[in-house]
Parts: structure tokens; C-alpha cells; sequence
């Protein structure tokens, strides 16, 4: 009896096993996002770079747009060089720009008389959580000495696809609704898709996912990612760019509370220490030359990106700091 059971639930069994492999397969071909908002933060400019994706609502396409194949920006062509000093930028539209790593590359380089390999995975739109979701899809893949995550104050907002929570579990956002699932599910499609479909779903409270709570655990997660790596992990800290730091100018706003650009350093700063991550203030490379921030604005009303010219000091300060981090650490 047993005997025909298993031969009548062999067949049966097989097929469900083709079937999920077969939709794992689909799936994960697919550039597409099953969270309605996950592309609303997205490039209003050059679209034709970027992709839906389901862990991030969107990601830069690889080999497009001066980008390799995992979508990252590089310092240098060629073959790389395994005795380079590999460096790995994560951030968002201020780290897309890219001018002011190139910059940090070559005076790295030079005042250290090393070979430096820097790929930059700045994404516009992307918030700390989110370049951590990405950070963890392509960057752990990536050899790297040392981590850089580029940080604004408005970085202090999530609106992630996928946020991390502790106990590795996430809570993945469709819309304004979330389920929380461990994150052993993200690695299967089908099971990720299932969760969301079957998992209880709740209510972003007051409709907004715009929230500065996960904030803490997403930087703490990329700094023990980044020591696992064997990598040494420093936020880049940039300011909003205003030269007056007792305005009381609102430069952005979380759920209701107002920051102005003190308020939101301060903030900034204080999560840092509170968590013991080092970090570097753009702002002192400004400051300790007499040159104004605004005057250094990418756009008159642009509070967040430097020009060019602006681009160039943070290069110089950046990469010479980067050359005394490596020397304490021989």
C-alpha cells in the first residue's frame, strides 16, 4: 500500500519541483518591483540607466552608462590588480556624481605611493537603507579594504523597498503596507513572493513611509558587514550646503519634525558617535579654507550637491585623509 502511495505521489512531487524551479527561474530573469513605490524616488534624469529591481524598486543597469557589470562606477580601466588597495563607495545621488571619488582616488594614490581601485555604487534617490540592501545583493561579493558610505542629513529619513530590523529579520514594503519575514526568504523569489502575498500585512502608520527609525540599525548592519569583510567601514559625512549654521532655514523634514541645517548635523553626528562609526565632515574641508558652501552649490537652489570646483576640494581633503587612515593602521 505504502508502495503505491510513493509511486502515485513520486510524479506529483516532481512536477511541484520543476514548477518551483521553473518560477524561481522566471522570477528571477524578471527586473521588475512588487513594491507600487519603489521606483517613486527614482532618477528624474537619465532613466534610461536604471532598472526596476525587487530588493531596491530600482537599480543602475550593468554595463550601461560608464558602469560595470554589477552596475558600479570605476576608477580605473582594464584588468584590475589584486595587490591594489580596493576601495567601495556606497551612497546616493552626491556619491553618483562621482567627480569628488575620482578626485579621492588619485590624491589617495598619490600620497601613498599605492596602486588605489575605487568602484562607486552611488544611486541616485537610495537611502542608507537601501544602498545596505544593495550593499548586500552586490558589494560582499567585492573585495574591499576599506568601506565608504557616503551621508547627508536627509539621509536621516528611510523610504526603503526593504529595511533591515534586528534578529535579521526585514520588513519588505509593498506600498504603504509592510510584512516582516526572516531574511533567509530573500534569497528565493518564490518564497519571498509568497510571504508578501500570504504574511499578514500592516499599515505604515499615517501613510507615510518617510521614517528616521531604521536608520540606526541599517548603519550598524553596514558596519558589521563591513568588519566580517575584513574591511574598515567610514561615513563621509556631507553637509547640507549653507554657510550659516544659526539659520533657523528648515533644509528637509521627518514625519512632521523640521531640521534646520544645524539641527540635522548634529543629528547626524550624534547617531555616528552613538553607534562609534568614524567618520570625516566635509563641511571642515570648506571651513578650514575660508570658502564659502553656498558659493560651492551645484545649482543656486541645490542645498545637497557640490559643483565641480566643489567636488575637487572634497576630493583633495578626502583623499589625503584617506592616506592617514591607512598609515594608523600600519
Amino acid at each position: 500500500m505504502f508502495k503505491k502511495i510513493l509511486f502515485t505521489l513520486a510524479p506529483v512531487f516532481l512536477l511541484l519541483v520543476i514548477i518551483g524551479f521553473g518560477s524561481e527561474s522566471w522570477l528571477r530573469q524578471r527586473h521588475t518591483s512588487w513594491d507600487p513605490n519603489g521606483a517613486d524616488s527614482g532618477p528624474r534624469a537619465h532613466r534610461e540607466c536604471y532598472r526596476l529591481s525587487l530588493t531596491t524598486g530600482y537599480e543602475p543597469i550593468p554595463n550601461k552608462c560608464k558602469r560595470d557589470e554589477k552596475g558600479f562606477y570605476r576608477t580605473w580601466e582594464g584588468p584590475s590588480n589584486p595587490e591594489a588597495y580596493k576601495t567601495l563607495v556606497f551612497g546616493d545621488s552626491i556619491a553618483d556624481q562621482h567627480n569628488w571619488v575620482q578626485q579621492t582616488t588619485a590624491v589617495f594614490a598619490e600620497q601613498s605611493k599605492l596602486q588605489i581601485e575605487t568602484k562607486n555604487a552611488g544611486t541616485p534617490g537610495f537611502d542608507t537603507c537601501s544602498e545596505l540592501q544593495m550593499y548586500r545583493d552586490k558589494g560582499l561579493s567585492e573585495e574591499q579594504d576599506h568601506l565608504l558610505l557616503q551621508f547627508c542629513p536627509n539621509d536621516l529619513a528611510s523610504t526603503a523597498t526593504i529595511v533591515a530590523l534586528p534578529n535579521d529579520r526585514v520588513r519588505f514594503f509593498i506600498g504603504f503596507e509592510y510584512v516582516e519575514f526572516p531574511r533567509w526568504m530573500l534569497q528565493s523569489r518564490v518564497v519571498t513572493w509568497l510571504a508578501i502575498q500570504t504574511f499578514n500585512r500592516q499599515q505604515q502608520s499615517d501613510g507615510n513611509r518617510s521614517a528616521s527609525e531604521p536608520i540606526e540599525h541599517c548603519l550598524q548592519e553596514f558596519k558589521t558587514l563591513a568588519q566580517e569583510q575584513n574591511a574598515q567601514f567610514s561615513v563621509v559625512l556631507f553637509p547640507s550646503f549653507v554657510d550659516n549654521l544659526s539659520s533657523d532655514e528648515v533644509v528637509f523634514s521627518i514625519t512632521g519634525k523640521d531640521f534646520t541645517t544645524q539641527s540635522a548635523e548634529a543629528k547626524s553626528r550624534s547617531l555616528l558617535e552613538k553607534l562609534n562609526i568614524e567618520y570625516v565632515e566635509v563641511r571642515s574641508f570648506f571651513e578650514h579654507r575660508g570658502l564659502s558652501l553656498e558659493e560651492h552649490r551645484n545649482a543656486p537652489h541645490d542645498l545637497w550637491h557640490p559643483n565641480n570646483e566643489g567636488q575637487i576640494i572634497i576630493g583633495e581633503d578626502l583623499g589625503r585623509w584617506m592616506n592617514n587612515q591607512v598609515r594608523q593602521q600600519q
